[in-house]
């Protein structure tokens, strides 16, 4: 089996007084790269035990802090 390597990025940044506010913007699997086949597993020839969900997937955050 061939090696792979997976990409997350995440970018943060802070506001308000104290920094009171947060924001974040991330991607995880920035490539998409690919999980490996699964021969033997019953769920779409993918091992969810061993491997995150397949496929990029952003997601966004805020956060404050009291």
């Amino acid at each position: 089996m061939k090696a792979r390597f997976y990409t997350d990025l995440q970018v943060r940044f802070m506001v308000g007084e104290d920094d009171a506010y947060g924001f974040a913007l991330g991607v995880n699997n920035l490539f998409d790269t690919k999980a490996p086949g699964c021969v033997t597993c019953d769920i779409n020839n993918f091992d969810p035990t061993v491997y995150d969900l397949p496929g990029r997937y952003l997601y966004a955050r805020a956060t404050v802090r009291m």
